[in-house]
């Protein structure tokens, strides 16, 4: 079986949770994506929180995000990240820019995937 290191950016990810943290319009207009475009773990549960507020009516700042992180017993885990996240992003500005280089590197790995599993597929079939 080969290992695959998928292209993901930690930073980028990130950047895009710290400015939609300082911006609340964010996932609702440049940084709209999906929580699956994240391949962090953790990164993903707080951008699901994230955009589950947005949609439902906004949020006005992280304190909302970590009470909804904290009502479904995550917060313990985004903790470190959320503050990680404040203090990593300086302004909402290239929030946008990385909501872009998110999705293009989870588009990156999907295609990645199909290519790696249709490869496996076409080495271990038994040839006529």
């Amino acid at each position: 079986m080969t290992v695959l290191k998928l292209p993901w950016s930690w930073e980028a990810e990130i950047h895009v949770i710290g400015a939609a943290l300082l911006d609340p319009s964010l996932p609702t207009s440049d940084c709209r994506m999906d929580a699956a475009d994240f391949e962090d773990g953790i990164n993903r549960t707080i951008w699901d929180a994230i955009s589950r507020l947005a949609s439902n009516g906004g949020y006005s700042s992280s304190v909302d995000v970590w009470r909804l992180l904290e009502a479904e017993g995550a917060h313990a885990k985004c903790r470190e990240r959320l503050i990680d996240a404040e203090e990593a992003v300086p302004s909402s500005t290239f929030g946008a820019h990385h909501a872009t280089t998110v999705r293009r590197l989870a588009a990156l790995r999907r295609f990645a995937k199909v290519c790696a599993s249709t490869w496996e597929g076409a080495c271990t079939e038994s040839e006529p």
